[in-house]
């Protein structure tokens, strides 16, 4: 008798639906902030012009091209800790320093991970540096370590609790 094949979803996995929902709210959170306070169309338009949001912008989508490099989105959804380490802890970051406020932990996750705040309309560099470094760092060693068979225990043990380097 012959095996049935496995059927694969069409439908995206964790990882990317994660990466796509994250670049959207970097991208339209801003937008839809400005909307929501001016109740302007001067203020959605002034807020597309700025060199702080186009800044922002353009870190997102680096990050994005660099996640993809990395393989980012399939470290995500094989529930990979090196992954999951930098959005997790830019979401608790956002979410102490804003005393669980939703605006303002959604403002400070976005300037954790692009640079930019919408609520000041402002980038900061120095905002995103924390999470690039761990994000690729993390990214490569993962795949160096991956590579290898240095951590075959360490990987042996996070298996056992369903997860993975």
């Amino acid at each position: 008798m012959a095996k049935k094949k496995k059927e694969r979803s069409s439908a995206p996995k964790l990882g990317a639906t994660y990466q796509a929902t994250k670049l959207a709210v970097q991208v339209g959170g801003p937008i839809a902030y400005q909307a929501t306070v001016d109740r302007s169309q001067a203020g959605f338009i002034n807020r597309l012009k700025s060199s702080d949001y186009h800044k922002g912008v353009a870190v997102s989508l680096l990050d994005q091209w660099g996640s993809k490099k990395l393989g980012h989105a399939a470290a995500l959804s094989r529930k990979s800790v090196t992954a999951w380490a930098p959005e997790v802890l830019a979401g608790v970051q956002a979410g102490q320093e804003a005393n669980l406020d939703p605006i303002g932990t959604a403002d400070l996750f976005v300037g954790n991970t692009s640079g930019y705040r919408f609520q000041d309309n402002i980038f900061h560099v120095d905002r995103v540096k924390g999470y690039a470094i761990t994000k690729y760092g993390l990214g490569i060693a993962r795949k160096v370590v991956n590579k290898t068979r240095i951590a075959e225990p360490v990987k042996n043990a996070l298996s056992l609790l369903g997860v993975t380097l």
